[in-house]
């Protein structure tokens, strides 16, 4: 089975790079940088199955939550909320209708009375942290911040926001349904919906990514863009056939009287 080593020295190979088997000033293999590239690359030419997948959050313990951050999301499609108390005969599934973040803002109000906690109704995106400028004026742990109101501090340039209204009350968790990137690869063994369905893909996406990079080559680059096209015509066709068989089975259910005896 394929994975980061596979991919890299597939790249030494077909670029005669041998110094890409080398460790960097980050003491990682300098061939990672280009097969990273290769992802980010194909997730911006071709909408991929896999991108789409559910975060789980931690259930909430005490109540008031209603910021959830998450890494590497591209776009968030859907929200529901689950009841983790609920029994297996109860309804403890809610779907949180989406709304614009300028009316999240202007209708919703949080505050720390539990009595206010309750099932999220709403949801939306929300932008998190502070401007390096402002962020260079406060203390460390944030606390002369004068309102901290939606929002969420530290280490959070690889995250987005979504907020919620009401905040969470306890013994609920989220299931977001979304777009995401790949995680950045480091381990030898790790692998990706690119590296293991399409190894082939990633291969021609981390050279085109080489050519730009480092030999800024645009004839280069190009010819594996080409290169990629028929792959990425295949995907975005087996695409449409799921959709027309999802639209065929709707069709199906309305006429479906069952088999003639």
């Amino acid at each position: 089975m394929s994975n980061l080593k596979t991919i890299r020295e597939l790249l030494i190979d077909k670029s005669g790079r041998l110094d890409l088997n080398d460790l960097g000033y980050d003491e990682a293999y300098i061939g990672n940088l280009y097969v990273n590239a290769g992802h980010r690359l194909l997730d911006s030419l071709v909408e991929r199955p896999a991108e789409q997948q559910w975060y789980v959050s931690d259930a909430v313990t005490t109540g008031g939550e209603y910021i959830f951050n998450l890494q590497n999301l591209r776009s968030a499609d859907q929200v529901w909320v689950v009841d983790d108390t609920a029994s297996s005969s109860e309804q403890g599934r809610f779907f949180v209708e989406p709304k614009e973040t300028t009316w999240m803002l202007a209708e919703c109000s949080y505050g720390t009375d539990s009595a206010d906690y309750g099932i999220p109704t709403y949801w939306s995106y929300i932008p998190i942290g502070l401007s390096n400028e402002y962020r260079a004026k406060v203390s460390g742990d944030y606390t002369d911040v004068p309102d901290t109101g939606y929002m969420s501090f530290g280490n959070y340039f690889g995250y987005d926001g979504v907020l919620v209204s009401p905040a969470c009350q306890a013994d609920l968790s989220l299931r977001i349904l979304g777009t995401f990137y790949d995680d950045w690869l480091t381990s030898d063994t790790a692998t990706t919906f690119w590296i293991t369905r399409h190894p082939q893909m990633i291969l021609l996406a981390s050279l085109a990514a080489l050519e730009a990079i480092d030999n800024r080559n645009t004839s280069g680059y190009n010819d594996y863009l080409n290169a990629l096209q028929p792959f990425i015509r295949g995907i975005e066709f087996d695409a449409i056939q799921h959709e027309m068989a999802a639209i065929g089975a709707l069709q199906m259910g309305d006429s479906w009287s069952g088999f003639d005896s």
